[in-house]
């Protein structure tokens, strides 16, 4: 498995893993979840994966796409600020170019045959939002997230520094503190997750959410 960090004009250059990763988004949020999101041809997407600064992190097993979240500057349109506002403000504070938000975040379930298990997925895709958060100065993640998420978070070695309930009653806002030592923690847990047979990194690049 490795993560890779994706910005807009990269749907030009790799289609592909755009579409996979929005028809992954409408088989997850809107099929499973029952999210009333918009969805076109099999795919969900929206305005925000329009805007110039998004980036996404995403998980690869090989060339196929197993998991993918989604990050926008809270300099500009974000979800939680355009549908969330009272969320945002009393938990994140000001928008900054050091705060950004993580949607969208997903792991697909192991297929038959594989060996990565979908928490496996979730902490590599972990470690590669806290490792670009570092390299690109980014000090805090924002974003919403469902109850049972939040002790998944604190499994996987990266929990929310902060969480309140969302005044509209839809779950938890959280903040994460980007720094060394829950990325440490995860390398931890990800050296001790691969396979006893292999010497490949798990994380081959880290240049580096609803």
């Amino acid at each position: 498995m490795q993560i890779e960090i994706l910005r807009r004009e990269d749907r030009v250059t790799r289609p592909h893993l755009f579409q996979d990763m929005f028809h992954h988004r409408r088989n997850i949020f809107i099929r499973r979840l029952g999210w009333a999101l918009p969805e076109q041809e099999d795919c969900e997407t929206d305005a925000f994966d329009a805007l110039p600064d998004v980036t996404y992190v995403v998980a690869l097993a090989g060339h196929r796409l197993i998991g993918s979240l989604r990050l926008l500057p809270t300099t500009g349109p974000t979800t939680l600020e355009t549908y969330f506002p009272d969320d945002f403000a009393r938990l994140a504070g000001a928008p900054s170019a050091h705060l950004w938000e993580c949607s969208r975040f997903y792991a697909l379930p192991a297929g038959p045959g594989e060996e990565l298990a979908q928490p496996n997925v979730s902490l590599a895709l972990l470690h590669g939002l806290c490792a670009h958060a570092l390299t690109q100065r980014i000090a805090r993640i924002v974003g919403t997230f469902e109850g049972r998420m939040h002790r998944i978070y604190t499994r996987l070695g990266w929990p929310p520094a902060h969480v309140e309930p969302s005044i509209n009653g839809e779950g938890f806002v959280g903040v994460w503190d980007a720094s060394r030592e829950p990325l440490h923690r995860m390398d931890r847990k990800l050296a001790a997750s691969r396979p006893a047979n292999t010497n490949t990194p798990v994380l081959a690049a880290a240049s580096v959410g609803r």
